[in-house]
């Protein structure tokens, strides 16, 4: 071992315990705001499934209330044929043997006519008139003439009045306000030291318990002595009010008479129509369950902190495990990647010759033609024309490697010039004809639904990428074989100033596996069957003609099934 790694132990060494030393004095930090944050969270937690329980029992006691002043409605609707004396009587009967304190009705001046119990008078008329014009049914509240507070319910009903030319336009009844406390269990003897109240958006009291004397809430929490968190009354009464504004729960600790107490408000029902909010408080004393919790997160936070060192030692022994691993397979990775690259171009140069064969083959064949028919300008001229379209082909596949090259560097560009798509597969048949006549294939191109014969494209690229698709297409399709290509149009997702122009070819050749499917646009990457070595090629060309396909801002697909044709 060097000098340099032994710096590199020692240094590691010191750097653990120094990472230790801070390590312990972060856990004192962390448990000391991990107790204050558990304690807080989980009295939010215990607060708000209370609001919760007590959130559904109030709806459900309001549903009920509701489902039997509906029951009142059903036995004596409003359209019933029987004089207006005897529907009064029925509504008193019913609304007797459903416990209500009162039943009226309500006009729409907001005025009540009493038909059972004390009389009312309503606190919040424009809220009653607006959510019984909106859902059909009201909860608000009021007082009795002897000042008891009381639970107003309604529905919508068109009942006669005293006066005949009236109709009211809700049916409302009102059982006391303690009524619904109890209901609610609401109690201030709670084991727990917890007690409740409901108020309105306004802070003013629905309910109260444990001796409170103030008509507001909020004033009750102006009249309180001290307040933790340095947030004075009047900052804890106004973020309450904030998040009564947005119907969102509040909760604050408080310091009151010397005793802290946490605070929890929540909507008492998730209609907001029913502006009430149930305030839960509870003293801190109550939590020393939640402490218990914390000393064993602390004895956890220890053995973590311990794992935490003999990890770090750990990791010091891996690092130059690690160090000495990586450099050897640096150098495995080089070898092998040397290794390849050398196979690869011994495999491209012993290739080669095949695609360059082809060009070749067309360019001898043409010019045999030409010298013996040297007479016949017509035909030395057409020789000499597939003469330059193979020769052309040639120097496309002497280009093959600097096109990967370009390709992979990311410096290929198109170079677009107007052109004719007749043109283009005139000269596509004129390349290939010699190969299909040698191999004695049979060969058609089939043009339907043209747009546009005319556009403007990279030629030589265009004719590269069907040349080598072709190529392939002869090379892999036995005699007697058939090649065909398709070419369409359809307009283009671009505009109107773009087509799509569809190139299907298609063999009935040996096909290819689904490895080498997966694999073909590799560079280098040839099928490895007995019957396909015997076909050679560079490799490169579907590497190419996915490149310039994709460059052109096309696709390529591939389906081929073995034996079958591709």
């Amino acid at each position: 071992m060097n000098k340099r790694t032994m710096n590199f132990m020692r240094a590691s060494f010191f750097g653990v315990i120094a990472i230790c030393i801070l390590v312990f004095v972060g856990l004192i930090e962390y448990m000391t705001s991990k107790t204050q944050a558990t304690i807080t969270e989980v009295s939010n937690i215990y607060m708000s499934e209370i609001n919760n329980q007590v959130q559904q029992k109030f709806t459900s006691v309001l549903q009920l209330r509701l489902l039997q002043l509906q029951g009142v409605y059903d036995r004596t609707p409003p359209n019933k044929t029987i004089p207006r004396e005897d529907i009064l009587k029925e509504l008193q009967i019913s609304a007797e043997v459903r416990g209500f304190a009162s039943l009226d009705m309500l006009d729409e001046n907001g005025q009540l006519e009493s038909v059972y119990g004390n009389v009312i008078s309503i606190s919040e008329t424009d809220n009653i008139m607006e959510e019984l014009k909106q859902n059909g049914n009201f909860v608000s509240r009021g007082y009795n003439e002897s000042g008891e507070e009381m639970l107003l319910f309604g529905m919508a009903a068109d009942y006669r009045l005293a006066d005949e030319e009236k109709k009211s336009i809700a049916l409302m009844a009102g059982i006391p306000m303690e009524d619904l406390n109890t209901s609610l269990f609401l109690k201030t003897d709670d084991a727990s030291g917890m007690y409740y109240h409901v108020i309105d958006n306004n802070g003013d009291f629905i309910i109260k318990n444990a001796g409170v004397t103030n008509d507001n809430y909020f004033d009750h929490l102006m009249s309180e002595e001290e307040h933790s968190d340095t947030e004075t009354s009047r900052q804890i009464v106004q973020n309450m009010e904030g998040k009564m504004e947005v119907f969102e729960d509040f909760s604050s600790l408080v310091r009151c008479f010397g005793e802290e107490k946490y605070i929890y408000a929540s909507p008492i029902s998730k209609s907001r129509s029913v502006n009430w909010y149930l305030v839960t408080i509870m003293p801190q004393g109550e939590l020393s369950e939640c402490i218990s919790r914390l000393d064993v997160s602390r004895i956890k936070m220890t053995i973590v902190c311990i794992l935490i060192i003999i990890a770090s030692m750990l990791v010091l022994f891996a690092a130059y495990y690690k160090m000495t691993r990586e450099h050897m397979q640096e150098l495995a990775r080089s070898k092998a990647e040397a290794d390849r690259a050398n196979s690869a171009k011994s495999e491209f140069l012993s290739s080669m010759s095949h695609d360059i064969r082809t060009p070749m083959n067309a360019i001898i064949g043409m010019t045999d033609i030409a010298m013996k028919n040297r007479e016949d300008s017509e035909q030395v001229t057409e020789c000499l024309k597939k003469i330059q379209l193979s020769s052309r082909h040639l120097l496309g596949l002497i280009n093959d490697v600097l096109d990967m090259s370009k390709i992979e560097s990311g410096k290929m560009e198109l170079s677009e010039h107007p052109m004719s798509l007749r043109d283009v597969m005139n000269d596509i048949v004129n390349i290939v004809q010699a190969q299909i006549k040698q191999k004695g294939q049979h060969f058609d191109i089939f043009i339907r639904d043209i747009i546009a014969e005319n556009v403007l494209c990279d030629h030589v690229r265009l004719n590269q990428v069907l040349i080598n698709i072709l190529s392939n297409a002869v090379k892999f399709t036995p005699e007697d074989g058939r090649i065909n290509v398709h070419v369409y149009q359809e307009p283009s997702p671009k505009g109107e100033e773009y087509v799509r122009t569809h190139f299907r070819i298609k063999d009935t050749g040996m096909g290819m596996s689904e490895e080498f499917q997966k694999k073909i646009f590799e560079t280098f990457t040839r099928e490895e069957r007995v019957q396909a070595e015997q076909i050679v090629g560079t490799g490169l060309g579907m590497p190419i003609v996915k490149s310039i396909v994709e460059l052109m801002g096309g696709t390529i697909e591939l389906h081929s099934k073995l034996q079958e044709g591709t």
